[in-house]
C-alpha cells in the first residue's frame, strides 16, 4: 500500500464527519483505478460523543477504512504516534479531524510520491500549504490567509535547515505532514517528547536528518479552521516546548544551526505566539505560576520578547491587540488570523 490518510480524533464528531466526507470520494476514485493504493485510518482516542459508533458503521460501508480505538485517552501526542504505528501505507498523510482536505489533494500527494520513487531517492517529506477560514466551509471560500502566500510554485529543498526555516512554526501543524512511515517510526522511538503537545515537531526535526528531499506544495490544499479553546497549555507548547526544540535539542543533538533556529523562534513569537496569548486572555484561562515561570525561563535569551510577554500576560487582550497594531506600523510582521491547537 502506497499511502495512508491518518486522522487522529477525540470528541469532535461533527468536524470529523465533515473531514471524512471530503476524503472518501477521493479515495473511492483513486482505489477504483488502482485497488488498494490508499487507505483511510482513523485513530479514535477514547471519544465519548458517538464517534466510536459512527466509525463502526462507516467501516462497514468502505473496505479501505481501518480503525484504531483506544479505551483510555493518550493525549494528542500519543494519538499522533498511533497514526504512524497503525498505518499500512509506506507514506502517511496526517490529517486533523477538524481540517478539510481540498478536492484533488490525495491524488496530488500520490502523484508526487510516485514521481519521487521514480527518481529513486531516499527519504521524502511533503509539506502541504493551506489556508485559514472561519464559519462554515465551502469549496468556493477565498484563500487569502494562506500559510505561504509567497510560494507560486512548488518548492524543493535538499537540506533540512533550509526547509525548517521556510516552514517555521508551521512545523507544528499536523495536517501539512506527508511522511515516510518507516523513517518516522525510527525517529519516534525517542519517546521523551510525548506529552509536550508538539511531539510531532520533535519527531519531524529528528526524521529530517534522514530525508534527502523535502517538498512544499504551493497550492493551498488544506482548509484550516480558525478556532481555539484558549487553554494556557497552548502557551507552554508554543513557547516553552518550541523554544526547547529550537534552542536546545535540535542544535545539541541533531546539528541544526543555532543562529537560524533563533531566527525561527523570534519570527514565530510575533507571528504566532502573540495570537495564542490573545486567545488565552479572551477565554480568561488561568495560567498557573509554574507555567508563567517556565515561559520566562524559555525567553531568557530573548530580552525584548521576554519583556513583551511579561506585559502581555499582565494586561487584557485589547491592550495586546493595540500593541500588535503598533508593531505592524513599525514594520513588525504579525498574523491577523488565529490557529487553534489540535484535539487529542
Amino acid at each position: 500500500m502506497l499511502l495512508t490518510v491518518a486522522i487522529p480524533t477525540y470528541n469532535r464528531l461533527s468536524c470529523l464527519v465533515e473531514t471524512i466526507d471530503a476524503v472518501i470520494p477521493q479515495l473511492l476514485e483513486i482505489n477504483t483505478k488502482e485497488p488498494g493504493l490508499v487507505e483511510l485510518l482513523i485513530c479514535n482516542n477514547a471519544s465519548t460523543d458517538g464517534t466510536t459508533e459512527y466509525l463502526i458503521t462507516l467501516k462497514e460501508n468502505y473496505p479501505f477504512i481501518s480503525l484504531h480505538n483506544e479505551e483510555i485517552n493518550l493525549g494528542i501526542d500519543g494519538n499522533i504516534h498511533n497514526c504512524a504505528l497503525h498505518s499500512k501505507g509506506k507514506y502517511v498523510f496526517s490529517l486533523s479531524d477538524d481540517d478539510i482536505p481540498e478536492s484533488g489533494i490525495i491524488l496530488k500527494i500520490v502523484t508526487n510520491i510516485k514521481k519521487f520513487k521514480e527518481e529513486e531517492r531516499d527519504g521524502l517529506f511533503i509539506f502541504l500549504n493551506g489556508y485559514v477560514f472561519s464559519g462554515e466551509y465551502a469549496n468556493t471560500l477565498p484563500k487569502h490567509n494562506r500559510i505561504f502566500k509567497e510560494d507560486v510554485e512548488d518548492v524543493v529543498f535538499n537540506d533540512k535547515q533550509s526547509f525548517v526555516e521556510h516552514v517555521g512554526v508551521w512545523a507544528t501543524f499536523v495536517s501539512s505532514f506527508v511522511y515516510d512511515r518507516e523513517k518516522w517510526l525510527i525517529a519516534a522511538e525517542d519517546r521523551r517528547f510525548i506529552g509536550t503537545d508538539i511531539y510531532l515537531s520533535y519527531v519531524l526535526y529528528s526524521m529530517l536528518r534522514n530525508c534527502s528531499k523535502m517538498i512544499v506544495l504551493s497550492n493551498p490544499l488544506i482548509a484550516i479552521r480558525s478556532q481555539y479553546s484558549g487553554n494556557y497549555k497552548i502557551i507552554k507548547a508554543f513557547c516553552v516546548e518550541w523554544s526547547n526544540l529550537l534552542n536546545n535539542v535540535s542544535i545539541v543533538e541533531w546539528g541544526y544551526s543555532k543562529h537560524m533556529n533563533r531566527k525561527i523562534f523570534k519570527t514565530s513569537f510575533y507571528r504566532n505566539l502573540i495570537n495564542k496569548v490573545i486567545d488565552v486572555k479572551k477565554s480568561n484561562s488561568f495560567v498557573p505560576d509554574a507555567e508563567l515561570s517556565a515561559v520566562m525561563v524559555a525567553l531568557q535569551d530573548y530580552p525584548l520578547e521576554r519583556i513583551l510577554m511579561k506585559l502581555f500576560l499582565s494586561v487584557n487582550y485589547r491592550v495586546i491587540l493595540l500593541c500588535k497594531k503598533i508593531m505592524t506600523i513599525c514594520g513588525v510582521k504579525t498574523n491577523n488570523f488565529m490557529i487553534g491547537g489540535k484535539n487529542g
